[in-house]
């Protein structure tokens, strides 16, 4: 079968400990960093992006996934506890202008509904992974200052030592994006044409104005991950590591990096790392800012979300236990428990929520669609006499603080579940109520499970086609550990590969529904190959748990 590795520097499996740093020394901001969400691109998921920052005393970390922000919810759950501030970008595949893959960053909220925006129109006019960005577009969402713009990664077939080069795409960024928001940026990968490059950028920023900052361009937490990069990388050339070993990267250097370890790289261009800080802490959001809304219900004249809820549920109450001057202690019970429930949901500002809900479910009763609310909200009087549930919460002792309270953290959680075959006009009414700019299905993350992680590790490594399938034909569940009969390289290869992201696809039934245009709360495409009957399905590109 012949050799099948690449060279490598041999990379350290030990736990790694905490860098010391001194309280005068500032926290680094790394500013260009892939995640796992830059599909076979990244190799570290977000919360191992952050782990390491913290470990390396970095501030301030951003994420800038190739044409999407699929992991800016799990970065901004893994980083708020860590004390790291958090940057959003994506890093855009501009086809024409001679404009590369430039990295753009927000600035500020509305910066990152301009990303979202932008993401999602690109998604929806161009096909599957190859996005199509209008550079007249780009320029308006560019002209308020809400962005930030480094060059991002070259192509293989730039030659960084260029000036004329260089500075020739420099200035192609300032005329789309504005000279006000473009930054020169050092990439250092420790590769010997690292410093005339930096030379080369400095002079040719110099020339136009241009600010500069350091970057990693980061595409893995640790060293360690460097291999499974490589292999990700030529997996996303359907190539073995042997067939694509000249377009990967040489050394393991693709890293976070602490402070100390970036002044050293930079001595002889330190007014970069200040730049660079200062760029990441003015760019630093919180996305629990973002705070997206329900779209509003169409309540008839004359009333208001929290008194037609009441009215739909006072009426319904009526027809299930008998009117409020029912004498039957059943009844007065049922009575007092709905005016709790409506008193807790219009504290809690979720009236409009519920006859969102009760308006599906009315729909899919009125066309003899099978339909059944489950969950914690089986607790609530109001689901009940709304016919959102079936279960009676009064006569069975069901506890609604289960569901919903004051004291509990979140929103209420009604999952609904519709016959298999009838589905889809639920899906479709949807639509049609909201509007395909407020709607979108949710999207799912199709992670490396056992079976594909053993192929594509096979794959890549250069074993034949029947072998391949001779080493997955009895994997079922669970991780590839040391019980499977592997070759030592696959098992350690697909090992690493196991549950992280290979690919985005469309949750059977879950939808998203907001108030401003969903682009501008989290970027969405167009289906994929099988999204939908009829390819009528349009999907955010924020997974379900997001």
């Amino acid at each position: 079968m012949g050799e099948r590795r690449v060279d490598v520097v041999p990379l350290p499996t030990a736990r790694r400990t905490p860098v010391p740093h001194g309280d005068d020394e500032p926290g680094w901001a790394e500013l260009h960093v892939h995640s796992a969400f830059s599909f076979l691109q990244g190799a570290a998921q977000p919360d191992a992006l952050v782990a390491e920052a913290a470990r390396l005393g970095i501030s301030v970390l951003a994420v800038t996934d190739r044409d999407g922000l699929y992991g800016a919810r799990r970065l901004a759950e893994a980083a708020a506890p860590a004390g790291i501030g958090t940057v959003y970008g994506a890093e855009l595949t501009l086809r024409e202008g001679e404009l590369g893959t430039p990295v753009v960053l927000a600035r500020t909220l509305e910066g990152f509904r301009l990303l979202s925006a932008t993401i999602s129109a690109g998604q929806l006019a161009g096909a599957k992974n190859a996005p199509v960005y209008d550079l007249h577009a780009l320029s308006a969402a560019a002209s308020g200052g809400h962005w930030a713009v480094l060059p991002g990664c070259p192509a293989p077939d730039t030659d960084r030592r260029d000036i004329t080069e260089v500075g020739h795409r420099l200035e192609r960024l300032t005329d789309v994006f504005g000279i006000g928001s473009v930054y020169a940026e050092l990439i250092d990968h420790h590769l010997p044409q690292d410093s005339v490059s930096h030379d080369v950028t400095v002079v040719a920023a110099r020339r136009l104005g241009l600010p500069v900052v350091a970057t990693g361009a980061v595409h893995y937490a640790a060293p360690r991950q460097a291999r499974l990069a490589q292999a990700l990388a030529a997996l996303r050339r359907r190539e073995t590591l042997d067939r694509a070993a000249g377009h990967l990267m040489p050394a393991p250097t693709a890293h976070l990096r602490s402070y100390a370890e970036m002044r050293r790289r930079f001595t002889r261009h330190p007014g970069v790392l200040e730049t660079t800080v200062e760029l990441g802490r003015s760019c630093v959001i919180d996305l629990r800012e973002l705070r997206p809304e329900l779209p509003g219900f169409p309540t008839p004249p004359g009333f208001t979300e929290g008194s037609w809820l009441r009215y739909l549920a006072e009426r319904a109450c009526a027809a299930r236990y008998g009117g409020r001057d029912d004498p039957s202690p059943e009844t007065a019970a049922a009575w007092k428990q709905l005016d709790h429930e409506l008193d807790v949901i219009g504290e809690l500002d979720m009236a409009g929520y519920f006859p969102i809900v009760h308006d599906i479910v009315q729909y899919a009763i009125g066309r003899g669609i099978w339909c059944q609310g489950r969950g914690s909200a089986a607790s609530s009087v109001v689901c009940y006499v709304l016919a959102i549930t079936a279960v009676d919460a009064l006569r069975n002792g069901l506890l609604f603080e289960r569901f919903l309270s004051v004291e509990k953290a979140g929103p209420p959680d009604i999952d609904l579940d519709f016959e298999a075959g009838r589905r889809e006009e639920v899906i479709q009414y949807v639509y049609r109520r909201y509007g395909r700019d407020h709607a979108a299905q949710v999207a799912n993350v199709i992670s490396y499970q056992p079976r594909l992680s053993v192929h594509d590790a096979a794959r890549v490594l250069g074993y034949p086609a029947p072998h391949i399938r001779e080493l997955t034909r009895h994997i079922d569940h669970g991780p590839p550990g040391p019980e499977l009969d592997l070759p030592a390289d696959v098992r350690d290869l697909a090992t690493q590969l196991h549950t992280l992201p290979r690919h985005m696809g469309i949750h059977v039934g879950g939808m998203v529904l907001t108030r401003r245009p969903l682009g501008e709360v989290m970027p969405w495409s167009g289906p994929p190959v099988r999204a939908a009957r009829s390819c009528r399905a349009t999907r955010t590109t924020w997974p379900r748990r997001a």
